[in-house]
């Protein structure tokens, strides 16, 4: 298991909760501690980025998508409310490419 610091941009989080039905940091970091998380890799930009369905603190399900700023930082880039068919109960389940956890100082 890794771990990484999280990097959060202060406008961006402003930004984020106003698009998002609220969505906010707090919302968003426990999705990186939920052990059924699911995580991948997505090649669609310019920069490599990652994927995260996972639960918040309220038990809803969320997706996250962030990079790594380096590497032991990663940067959220997106938050949101996982649509019904993204939500792994209802879709059978993604492969785990890859566990992450994020480190607090």
């Amino acid at each position: 298991m890794k771990t990484f610091r999280i990097q959060y941009d202060a406008a961006k989080n402003t930004l984020n909760k106003s698009k998002h039905n609220g969505l906010s940091r707090a919302d968003t970091e426990p999705v990186f501690y939920d052990e059924s998380a699911l995580v991948w890799q997505t090649h669609d930009h310019d920069e490599y980025r990652w994927c995260i369905i996972g639960k918040d603190a309220k038990g809803r399900t969320l997706v996250l998508a962030y990079t790594y700023r380096d590497p032991n930082f990663v940067r959220p880039i997106s938050a949101r409310l996982a649509s019904r068919n993204e939500r792994p109960e209802v879709s059978g389940g993604l492969n785990h490419e890859r566990r992450i956890r994020p480190q607090h100082h």
